[in-house]
């Protein structure tokens, strides 16, 4: 019977194992240093190859409006105009019955869906913001004046400049309202009932803008030449193959690869890596245009 021996572990003199930290810093430098499409080097060869074709000659800008004539709509939206017809306002117009005409104040944009703008009354200024919580601030004789505000809303003492928040029955409907002091002034919020904040939801426009400006974006992160689209090509591939020949010379938990097998895969990715660096490319105008199109199309349906 042969009695088992102990294995021999053969002891080679290893380099240096690079950390975690070090591969993501390696590759974020090579990623770094890939130029952007508007300073790469283009030849008057490679840019004539760059121009895409379909029905006459054309770049990439005409390719999206070809694909994607929403990505250069103008789809801004008149913030003043929904407001000033909003039902909100109607049942504000409504509720002050000509004491005040607040159809007629000189509103100004606030923000990227609001409008502020300043009330009279015989008590005193109230300044109003129409958003998604419309706000009416001003002196609370002013604000009672005007029969938003409630005296048995306010709160005294201490606890005065807590907000009070309340459901009540207020522009013909049952809505949310809060009162709050702030300094010398009190500030009412009156929410929006579900009819009357559809109307003026502006979220759709703001995903739309959102969406054309990623488009672009990608669109102008395409390689715009042969030299261009070979040196990305070449700079993550090779970076890929020193990560590889980084972990071929780690060991783990007392394993690491023989003299033999290490050399041959180092051997083997230095011819890779020779092989990459002289590799050549195509340019096919119909994928170049479906590449703008899928582009496209994946934003649209997000935005």
């Amino acid at each position: 019977m042969v009695k088992p021996t102990a294995l021999k572990s053969k002891r080679i003199s290893l380099p240096p194992v690079p950390s975690l930290e070090s591969y993501r810093a390696i590759r974020q430098t090579a990623i770094a240093s890939i130029d952007h499409p508007g300073n790469a080097k283009i030849s008057s060869d490679e840019r004539q190859n760059a121009v895409l074709q379909f029905d006459g000659r054309l770049n990439d800008e005409t390719v999206l409006a070809h694909v994607a004539p929403w990505v250069h709509e103008n789809n801004e939206v008149d913030i003043l105009g929904r407001w000033r017809g909003n039902l909100f306002m109607s049942r504000l117009i409504e509720h002050f019955d000509g004491h005040i005409d607040i159809s007629n104040i000189r509103w100004g944009r606030c923000g990227s869906d609001s409008i502020k703008g300043t009330v009279a009354t015989p008590a005193g200024k109230i300044i109003v913001e129409l958003s998604s919580y419309p706000s009416f601030r001003g002196c609370l004789d002013a604000l009672l004046w005007t029969g938003l505000a409630k005296m048995e809303w306010v709160r005294t003492g201490r606890h005065g400049s807590s907000p009070n928040a309340h459901m009540v029955d207020l522009l013909g409907c049952q809505r949310r309202i809060r009162l709050m002091r702030v300094g010398a002034k009190y500030d009412l919020r009156i929410g929006l009932t579900t009819e009357e904040g559809e109307e003026v939801d502006n979220s759709r426009a703001h995903g739309l803008t959102q969406a054309k400006a990623k488009v672009i974006q990608e669109v102008g992160q395409l390689p715009k030449s042969q030299t261009q689209y070979l040196e990305r090509f070449s700079k993550i591939n090779c970076l890929c193959a020193d990560m590889i020949g980084a972990r071929s010379c780690e060991s783990e938990g007392g394993y690491f690869l023989d003299d033999g097998s290490r050399g041959a895969i180092l051997t083997q990715l230095d011819k890779l890596r020779r092989v990459i660096l002289q590799a050549s490319a195509n340019f096919d105008r119909n994928a170049r245009k479906d590449a703008i199109a899928d582009i496209a199309r994946r934003h649209e349906r997000a935005g």
